[in-house]
C-alpha cells in the first residue's frame, strides 16, 4: 500500500492529520470522501449487475445449444483442433515461404537452381507460391 493509504488507514495519522486542520475543513473532507465512497460502491454495483446479465445470457446459449444438440464440450473441443491444425499449417507454410522469398532475393545462377526444384513441391504448396 502506498503511504498516504496508510496515513488515511492509520487512526493516529488521522489524529494529527486533524490538529492541522480546522473542523470545516475536515468536514468537507469527509463529505468528499463519501461521495468518492458511494460512486466506487455504484461502480461496483453496476459491474457485478453486468456479469450477472452477461452469465444469464451464456447461460441462456448453453440451453439453446443443448436443445439442439450441440454439446459445449465438443465445440470447444472442435475450436482446439482447427487451432491446432491453423498452427501446423502456418508452421508447414513459414517452412516453404521463407525459402521461396529468399530464393527470389539470390542473385545469379542459385537463384535459377531454386526456382527450377519448387515446381517439384506439392500442389498445395504450389498454391501458396506467386511468381
Amino acid at each position: 500500500m502506498s503511504s498516504m493509504l496508510h496515513k488515511l488507514n492509520n487512526i493516529r495519522s488521522l489524529r494529527a492529520l486533524s490538529r492541522e486542520f480546522s473542523i470545516d475543513v475536515l468536514e468537507e473532507m469527509l463529505e468528499k470522501l463519501r461521495i468518492v465512497t458511494e460512486e466506487k460502491r455504484t461502480q461496483q454495483q453496476q459491474a457485478a449487475q453486468q456479469q450477472a446479465e452477461y452469465q444469464e445470457k451464456v447461460n441462456t446459449w448453453l440451453e439453446l445449444m443443448r436443445a439442439d444438440g450441440i454439446s459445449p464440450d465438443e465445440l470447444v473441443a472442435d475450436i482446439q483442433r482447427q487451432r491446432r491444425e491453423a498452427k501446423s499449417v502456418n508452421r508447414a507454410r513459414r517452412n516453404i515461404v521463407i525459402p521461396i522469398i529468399l530464393a527470389q532475393r539470390k542473385p545469379g545462377p542459385d537463384r535459377e537452381e531454386c526456382r527450377s526444384r519448387l515446381p517439384r513441391l506439392s500442389p498445395r504448396v504450389n498454391r501458396w507460391i506467386a511468381f
